[in-house]
């Protein structure tokens, strides 16, 4: 409530919604969420009306992903606007090739593609395009020995033979203290020694390089 002069103006206001609700208008027909009355000359009452809030955009955190079969990698869904909350239901459009589970696990099966759609009741949706191939029977390093001075660093690369793939590579480097590791593969070397960093895929397959730190 506000006490205005004749001919004044009040203070501004801002329509706060509760959480699941929406700003929709002010009963006067005024659409801004803050307002200002200017001029008044008479009492006037207006009220905030709110509308349920929906969704308006399912974001995914990749939108393509390469994977060898029996391999499972789990799709993270986010919906906009960020205080909106809503079940979202996922759908294969080949669960031969790859299935996905309720909660956006993917599973692949065989070689080929697929489609991953997340949707929510009120048909917002996304995409995420799957490609399957075989599973690694190895994986290799480029270079067995690689020396670093100390506070450089270096990404390591690998390769998997034709036609096959995995998502998932991880690494663990032997002597942390020496050389460390990141999840994409990046070594830092931070003291003089020797350090085995160890890749490996999904399916166990393994390979290590050997980092010497001056």
């Amino acid at each position: 409530t506000q006490k205005v002069v004749s001919g004044g103006s009040g203070t501004a206001v801002t329509a706060i919604p509760e959480k699941g609700y929406r700003f929709s208008r002010w009963s006067d027909g005024v659409p801004t969420v803050s307002r200002t009355d200017i001029n008044v000359t008479k009492d006037h009452m207006v009220t905030a009306e709110f509308v349920p809030a929906v969704p308006e955009k399912i974001l995914l955190d990749k939108k393509k992903i390469t994977m060898g079969v029996k391999e499972k990698v789990t799709l993270k869904a986010g919906i906009q606007p960020d205080d909106v909350s809503a079940k979202i239901t996922w759908k294969s459009s080949k669960s031969s090739v790859a299935s996905v589970s309720s909660k956006g696990v993917v599973k692949a099966k065989k070689a080929g593609t697929a489609t991953i759609t997340a949707r929510t009741s009120n048909g917002v949706k996304a995409v995420c395009k799957i490609v399957v191939k075989k599973a690694p029977k190895k994986i290799t390093v480029k270079g067995a020995v690689k020396t670093l001075k100390r506070g450089k660093t270096y990404k390591i690369r690998y390769k998997l033979p034709a036609k096959t793939a995995s998502y998932k590579i991880t690494y663990k480097s032997s002597k942390k203290s020496v050389a460390s590791v990141s999840s994409k593969g990046v070594v830092t070397a931070k003291k003089k020694g020797t350090a085995y960093v160890t890749l490996r895929t999904f399916n166990g397959k393994k390979a290590r390089i050997k980092i010497q730190v001056k």
